[in-house]
């Protein structure tokens, strides 16, 4: 096991740009192609429309990769409020956040290799300086293995193609989205 793209987000991480550049740089690595989804909480409904670009705010952002095998996985807003949409998009290119928790890659390695052996590798990983300046910069901490995060850069485009007002059943509004080329 190793830290993906460890010398590319090394180099951008040094940079002297922004926090929100060094995001979208990072999401620009596309190292994953998956379907994902992302929860979004706010005081009142948004004015969207079928056929509409959706607006992310010029900002890489993070989207939960639905495929991934991680019970009870997936952003939760921090913040309540009064609608809920869940947004949702299939074969969507993103860098895959890898979290890198001791314990979590204790168990992975242990299958692997000796006990000493994974202890000293989970260790390594786990304290690694550009992987705890990168959780930094996310806002991240390693015990959010259950995220299965994907930043997606901010030029993704994506198309409103339905809006489900689940709200009576599911408490929520579901927008389905496609990826514009």
């Amino acid at each position: 096991m190793r830290f993906n793209n460890r010398e590319e987000i090394k180099e951008i991480l040094q940079k002297d740009i922004s926090n929100k550049e060094k995001r979208n740089l990072i999401a620009n690595l596309k190292n994953y192609k998956t379907d994902l989804y992302r929860v979004i909480s706010v005081d009142e409904e948004l004015d969207i429309k079928v056929g509409q670009i959706w607006d992310n705010l010029g900002r890489a952002t993070s989207w939960t990769d639905r495929n991934a095998e991680i019970r009870n996985m997936g952003f939760s807003p921090e913040l309540k409020r009064e609608v809920e949409y869940v947004l949702s998009v299939e074969g969507i290119e993103g860098y895959k956040v890898q979290y890198l928790q001791f314990d979590y890659l204790l168990d992975l390695l242990s299958e692997e290799m000796e006990q000493e052996e994974a202890e000293e590798l989970a260790e390594e990983l786990s304290e690694d300086e550009v992987y705890l300046e990168l959780m930094d910069l996310l806002g991240a901490d390693a015990d959010m293995v259950d995220e299965a995060e994907v930043l997606v850069p901010a030029e993704t485009k994506m198309e409103i193609v339905e809006i489900m007002d689940c709200r009576e059943d599911e408490g929520y509004i579901e927008v389905v989205l496609r990826e514009v080329k």
